[in-house]
């Protein structure tokens, strides 16, 4: 991070170092109140699944900051969509109650069944997609205006992450999912190996 600086010596750039959920509403967000008139788009790229809910709906708050969320599919799936709920660790299931803001996901995830030895917890049969699209509609609760998510996948096709807009302008929602189609029209001529 610090090569940054030095390559960019003409720019302003600040470094902080440790907990993104804690700089993020200390030192960043209260940079940008309504009566300011500064804005901001704020890039959250999380490491697995870091991102508190709370730093999500602070940044909302304002009204002055945009997000661009890089939501961990894949992190999700290794490590809390399993296939039977009891192997989920603890620390799995606070990461995404933290990152959900609650735990509803598990309502999305899971069903209860009834098999021959009684009910058991079972997974739902959900896609990426499926599963973005629902923490688009937590992004709805805070932001006025969000995307439709963009599933970024591997050369096997398998989803990664997704992108999503969140802010409280129409205009920036509808240019970023005109850029969402014109890569998934330019990726759907794509032939994965």
């Amino acid at each position: 991070m610090r090569s940054i600086k030095e390559e960019f010596k003409q720019t302003s750039i600040e470094i902080f170092e440790g907990d993104c959920n804690e700089i993020l509403v200390k030192k960043l967000i209260t940079l940008f109140p309504y009566d300011s008139f500064r804005r901001a788009l704020l890039f959250l790229d999380p490491f697995g699944m870091n991102i508190n809910w709370s730093v999500i709906a602070k940044s909302a708050q304002p009204k002055t900051i945009e997000i661009i969320l890089n939501m961990p599919i894949m992190a999700m799936n290794r490590a809390c969509l399993l296939n039977n709920p009891d192997n989920l660790t603890k620390r799995n299931i606070e990461m995404m109650n933290s990152l959900w803001g609650n735990d509803d996901w598990q309502k999305i995830v899971y069903s209860t069944v009834l098999t021959l030895f009684g009910t058991a917890k079972m997974k739902n049969c959900i896609d990426s997609k499926e599963l973005s699209n629902y923490f688009v509609q937590r992004l709805k609760l805070v932001f006025g205006h969000v995307s439709r998510p963009l599933i970024m996948r591997n050369s096997k096709n398998s989803p990664l992450y997704c992108l999503i807009y969140a802010g409280h302008n129409k205009i920036a929602k509808n240019i970023i999912e005109s850029i969402f189609g014109h890569f998934e029209k330019l990726n759907s001529g794509i032939v994965r190996r």
